[in-house]
């Protein structure tokens, strides 16, 4: 028959020196965690020219490729066409937009102006309003359902 040793019950000093450790840790860690520099995190904001996009020229022909700040050409009746995005009127629902890009002095692509028709041109100014009742306008949320299929879309 194996006898098993009988288990020892922590004494006062093991318990007071374990919870003093274990203070000593958690206040060693939280200095550590208070002082210690974070790193800064940098938002990755990537250009125009990095992402597909849905073009639509005058004549409603729709076509992906990659955005730019000048007009693409269509390939289904060589007229330039510009960016065409989904916006959100709180009267009047989705509103698409077409969007002209142009350089910042830092070298960003940005927003310049944005039509209903493409035939007027606005200035994108803070928010594009609405071509009907001219509320702004905000972007449409988009969910991942949606981000998805378009990537299908676009490749």
């Amino acid at each position: 028959m194996v006898k098993l040793p009988e288990q020892r019950r922590w004494t006062r000093t093991t318990a007071i020196s374990f919870a003093s450790t274990l203070a000593i840790a958690a206040s060693i860690l939280f200095a550590w965690r208070y002082w210690h520099a974070q790193p800064a995190v940098v938002a990755v904001q990537r250009d125009i020219s990095d992402v597909r996009v849905w073009w639509r020229c005058p004549d409603d022909h729709r076509f992906t490729a990659l955005g730019a700040t000048v007009a693409r050409i269509c390939p289904t009746c060589d007229q330039p066409a510009a960016v065409a995005l989904d916006f959100l009127c709180r009267e009047h629902g989705r509103v698409e937009l077409l969007l002209r890009f142009q350089r910042t002095p830092d070298g960003r692509a940005a927003p310049a102006e944005y039509s209903a028709d493409g035939s007027q041109w606005a200035p994108m100014g803070d928010a594009p309003s609405c071509p009907i009742c001219s509320e702004p306008l905000s972007r449409v949320p988009r969910s991942l359902a949606d981000q998805i299929a378009d990537q299908d879309a676009l490749r």
